[in-house]
């Protein structure tokens, strides 16, 4: 399990980022959140560049207007520590601390047999908003529908 991202330079909106001894300790069940822009997207790159040994993605999130190379250290509870550095990652994880990722490419890859549509992110919204949401929602398409007959 990935205990601290200690550091992250010069990968897209983290310019200098690092964390010391004490603080930014991931746990079992993490969860990060934050407005558009902020940097999740550019974490989880990272994380799939460590996972299957791909620098290219975080090659592909360099930080513009910056000569310095990109720079990650990732260490695990098992106290290996993971270093980006000079485009690849020293060690390769082979294997050893396994990382898994759901995001929307894992999605197409493995769930649906096709690119998730609108219609689909529709009917997420059922599931993820409960009872009280998927009432809404069925109210909102009974007025759509009386609306298109007008």
């Amino acid at each position: 399990m990935i205990k601290k991202i200690k550091v992250l330079k010069n990968i897209g909106k983290f310019y200098n980022f690092s964390s010391s001894a004490n603080e930014l300790d991931l746990s079992k069940n993490t969860i990060l959140y934050a407005h558009n822009g902020y940097g999740k997207s550019t974490l989880v790159a990272v994380l799939k560049s460590l996972a299957g040994d791909r620098p290219e993605y975080i090659l592909g999130r360099k930080t513009l207007g910056t000569t310095e190379p990109s720079k990650a250290v990732i260490a695990f509870e098992t106290k290996e520590v993971y270093v980006f550095n000079n485009n690849k990652w020293d060690p390769p994880l082979l294997g050893k601390n396994k990382i898994l990722i759901f995001d929307s490419e894992f999605i197409e890859n493995n769930i649906y047999t096709n690119t998730i549509e609108h219609d689909h992110k529709k009917n997420l919204h059922s599931i993820i908003i409960g009872e009280k949401g998927i009432n809404l929602s069925r109210e909102l398409k009974d007025l759509n529908e009386k609306k298109k007959r007008f």
